[in-house]
């Protein structure tokens, strides 16, 4: 079967009427099979009883027994835009719209509406309808009262870690690991470091959305970066800096978890003769110049207890660069240089 969906008339930004025809109750649908094809029209029951079941406003509306025509005052008028929550617990929320006129209402409600959360589930957006197949338009006059809905994808099939592999031309790099949990995405590096990122999952696709982390690695994705859930429960992409550069993530049976140094003592800002440096909990690292002008390096920490050896390793830069914690003295000392806290 060979379906299209036509062009409406409306514009984004445009609250004027387009080419769209109000009260166009008939659709058109070609059926191939094989090589015979059949044309078949269908129209829909728009009797004056369904149309004032399906929300249409008898201020806005003349309804007839089989019309229904927009009234020349219906601006004059308020109708409510209902969003449905789905299933997720909280209050439905109801919005008094001017009708027959683009009211920004709409879009304050379709970019800053915080759904609620609905257990095992990410929201990824407002739909005309229940299934949340048809994304709803703001942009379009609503001239009836109507319902939108909250569209949730269930979270099962995706959280978990995965082993992700850059293919570069003919070469293959293990990258780390991606952990999915309910509400983030980390990419988990070897050196201890990783970056979070908070994610809109629709049920295939993977949006990553705003960075959640102390500073951003020069590795992993970026806000808006896409993702995609395969069939045979892979997560394709492709690499933030190289459209050459694919990635292939395969689930892992063993949760990682992610880095942290905890409650160790070195935590915190030291300081040498040249530079400041502060060591996070979550294992990151981030050093700038003493003047505080210029980001020098940042990377991740390990910890080996037995040792008392910190290693950090540095982005961009060959050689790691080993610390030792010096409890009585409470200094961090290595390669002729000593760190005090700061």
């Amino acid at each position: 079967m060979v379906g299209a969906i036509t062009y409406d008339g409306y514009e984004i930004g445009v609250d004027s009427l387009g080419t769209a025809v109000y009260g166009n109750w008939s659709c058109g649908g070609t059926i191939t099979l094989a090589e015979n094809k059949r044309e078949a029209e269908f129209t829909a029951d728009y009797s004056e009883k369904v149309l004032k079941q399906i929300g249409f406003n008898e201020k806005v509306w003349s309804i007839g027994k089989e019309t229904a025509t927009i009234n020349k005052s219906a601006a004059d008028y308020m109708v409510k835009l209902t969003v449905d929550l789905n299933g997720a617990k909280g209050n439905q929320e109801v919005v008094g719209l001017d009708a027959g006129t683009y009211n920004a209402d709409c879009y304050d409600l379709y970019t800053n509406y915080e759904a609620p959360k609905k257990t095992g589930c990410s929201y990824f957006g407002l739909f005309y309808d229940k299934e949340a197949t048809v994304a709803w338009r703001w942009y379009v006059p609503v001239n009836s009262d109507m319902t939108i809905y909250c569209g949730y994808a269930e979270l099962a099939d995706l959280v978990g870690d995965y082993a992700p592999v850059c293919t570069y031309y003919e070469s293959k790099i293990q990258s780390g690991t991606w952990k999915f949990t309910y509400d983030r995405f980390f990419w988990l590096f070897s050196d201890g470091s990783y970056s979070e990122y908070e994610y809109r999952f629709n049920g295939k696709y993977i949006f990553v959305g705003d960075y959640k982390g102390r500073f951003k690695s020069s590795m992993g994705a970026y806000e808006g970066s896409i993702f995609i859930l395969e069939d045979n429960g892979t997560i394709t992409g492709w690499d933030v800096n190289s459209d050459s550069a694919t990635y292939e993530g395969t689930k892992k049976s063993i949760e990682m978890d992610i880095p942290s140094l905890k409650n160790e003592p070195f935590l915190g800002t030291w300081k040498s003769s040249t530079q400041s440096m502060t060591i996070y909990d979550d294992c990151c690292v981030s050093a700038y110049n003493l003047e505080g002008t210029k980001v020098e390096y940042f990377g991740g920490a390990k910890y080996d207890a037995k040792t008392g050896i910190i290693t950090i390793t540095v982005v961009g830069r060959i050689n790691e660069m080993q610390l030792k914690y010096n409890p009585g003295t409470d200094t961090l000392t290595g390669t002729g240089v000593t760190w005090t806290r700061g």
